[in-house]
């Protein structure tokens, strides 16, 4: 269960999230892959807080 949730957390940041201009400048620009980083990060404590009881979404991201 717990790969499906990673798995789905990881299409959604990288299919629906990232744009085509922010895949290809995100190899040159550091600043574009720190904010497809974040979109990263955003994307799974929002399923944390979705598939997983509170006390274990904040423990898994401290």
């Amino acid at each position: 269960m717990l790969l499906v949730i990673l798995l789905i957390g990881h299409m959604i940041a990288d299919y629906f999230l990232q744009t085509s201009d922010m895949a290809e400048s995100k190899k040159n620009n550091v600043s574009v892959l720190l904010a497809h980083s974040g979109m990263y990060f955003l994307t799974f404590i929002i399923i944390d807080f979705l598939f997983f009881e509170l006390w274990f979404a904040v423990c898994t991201t401290a």
